[in-house]
């Protein structure tokens, strides 16, 4: 940067006698902190003196204990079934094996003992049953926080009962259930053991998630108490009275939903603070459950303070119920947004537009994240299906992160529309082309820097690559995770690596950086594959 000011301005003799001063100044005192780094580090491996873990606060280490037994769990999320039985869980036990003063610590903070892990239908199951016993117990008057993988749910071993009549008096935190290929048998009996099991008040967290369906639709809980009659292949009945019900699931701020879902008028979803409705994760042929357009914005205004909106989900537009002929569509202001996650898949994506429409973000920095599909009609995508409502939403957002797939490289319309964006993450698709029909805009110049743009598991053409990279603003790093480039002709391939050491990438980045077998850099930003831990 000296040499490039040297050579465009006329330097004095004095100027120049000054810069080469504060040069030679600041090499002195870049060796001085070296040495002192190199002295700092010698006294921390040969000290005497240094300070062993156990001799810190109490305070410090449960704080470091706690953090430890958060990372492992989180690290779980993409464990295969069932997920409860990963010995990744087992930390507190590990904690207490250290030492004896490890062991005293841990049983006098009852909150590393408050998870409970049960697990129905597998071979495993009943040698959770004493572990969970001994936990419920040193947990002593924490709120339990019961997790439960569901393999079968057509028999309820008596050893789950009593452990469940052991804890009824208890207070309840969470509640969550992966069903992991369970049949819909007995899925009511199932639900109304755990359900009944507790008194209302205290639940705050709810986590239900089906992975598979068996080709049927995903379907609603609800009493079979209730004065409506509805079909029996829509809903699943509970039989509990609906006050119970609905006195369980009222203080619940946060709601996650995969593929089983609670009735659509419930108050299951008033105050919440974070909602995902999304589709089972592993059924991709059979149909899935929609809500009316105008219960999404019932629900949407039961709960102004969402922070986290995740939704997959087909929506039945029903405008005319909402609005009278003429009136204006007026979104729903939900100031505290901080993350739409709208994951559409090719049963779905039609739906995009009536969510997009209803959402009205505050003022807070938002991550937003478009469909991650590829949409079921060739040669086309759903944000180009929808830049219309995407244009008018991003008018009303301060959006900051963004992900996306997209076929159409000209995005000139988003960053305009876009002026706090800081990270880009897009899929881009193998039929990138320069469009020569659209009139591309100038960005302007007052856009900005962004901080990131990731390209995630791209197979590109080099030359196209670098004309769509070209259009984009200045960027501080460029992240290629999984890519592959191809020549002109599609015949030869350059992985990442090869691409960045030819220096063919555009001027526009100031770093660059390939990402091979590590995961998805974004993958915080997502719903997770089990719906127990997300990043975010």
């Amino acid at each position: 940067m000296v040499e490039s000011y040297c050579r465009t301005n006329n330097l004095t003799a004095a100027a120049s006698d000054r810069i080469t001063h504060e040069l030679a100044f600041q090499g002195a005192f870049a060796r001085i902190l070296t040495k002192a780094k190199a002295s700092i580090k010698f006294c921390r491996n040969t000290s005497r003196y240094l300070v062993p873990i156990h001799t810190l606060p109490s305070e410090i280490l449960i704080h470091i204990l706690n953090l430890a037994g958060a990372v492992g769990h989180e690290s779980c999320k993409e464990h295969e079934t069932p997920y409860c039985l990963n010995r990744i869980h087992l930390q507190p036990v590990v904690f207490a094996s250290v030492c004896v003063q490890w062991r005293t610590l841990m049983f006098q903070f009852p909150t590393f003992w408050s998870r409970i892990d049960l697990v129905h239908g597998h071979r495993a199951g009943w040698n959770i049953i004493p572990r969970a016993k001994i936990w419920a117990e040193c947990a002593g008057l924490c709120p339990l926080d019961i997790r439960v993988a569901v393999v079968s749910c057509n028999l309820i071993e008596k050893g789950f009962v009593d452990f469940l009549n052991s804890i009824a008096t208890r207070t309840l935190g969470s509640l969550s259930f992966i069903l992991e290929n369970a049949s819909d048998v007995n899925e009511g009996t199932f639900f109304k053991l755990y359900f009944s099991n507790w008194a209302p008040g205290t639940l705050k967290k709810l986590i239900i998630e089906k992975t598979k369906h068996s080709g049927r639709y995903s379907r609603l809980i609800k009493s079979s108490n209730s004065v409506q009659q509805h079909d029996s292949e829509s809903y699943l009945f509970v039989d509990l009275p609906d006050d119970l019900l609905e006195a369980l699931w009222r203080p619940v701020t946060v709601l996650r939903l995969h593929g089983i879902y609670i009735d659509w008028g419930s108050q299951a979803y008033h105050g919440l603070t974070e909602l995902s409705l999304l589709p089972s994760r592993e059924t991709h042929e059979s149909p899935t459950t929609s809500i009316r357009e105008s219960q999404f914005k019932m629900i949407l205004m039961s709960s102004p303070g969402l922070r986290v909106l995740r939704f997959g989900l087909a929506v039945a537009p029903n405008i005319g119920v909402i609005l009278t002929q003429g009136e204006a569509i007026i979104p729903v202001q939900l100031n505290d947004l901080e993350l739409l996650d709208l994951d559409f898949d090719r049963r779905t994506e039609t739906s995009l537009k009536y969510i997009l429409r209803w959402v009205a973000p505050g003022p807070k920095p938002l991550i937003l994240l478009l469909p991650r599909s590829y949409g079921a009609i060739p040669g086309s995508d759903l944000v180009a299906h929808n830049r219309p409502d995407i244009q008018s939403f991003l008018v009303r957002a301060k959006v900051t992160e963004l992900c996306m797939y997209i076929r159409d490289p000209a995005l000139d319309w988003l960053f305009s529309l876009t002026p706090h964006l800081r990270t880009l993450a897009v899929w881009l698709s193998s039929s990138l082309v320069t469009s020569h029909n659209e009139t591309q805009e100038n960005i302007d110049s007052s856009y900005g820097t962004i901080d990131k743009i990731y390209v995630l598991a791209s197979t590109l053409k080099l030359n196209t690559f670098c004309q769509w990279l070209s259009r984009c603003p200045p960027t501080r790093a460029l992240v290629y995770w999984r890519c592959v480039f191809l020549d002109d002709e599609g015949k030869r391939t350059y992985q990442a690596d090869e691409f960045i050491k030819q220096q063919k990438t555009p001027t526009v980045c100031s770093h660059i950086e390939n990402i091979t077998d590590e995961p998805c850099p974004i993958g915080g930003w997502r719903a997770s594959r089990h719906g127990y831990t997300y990043s975010i």
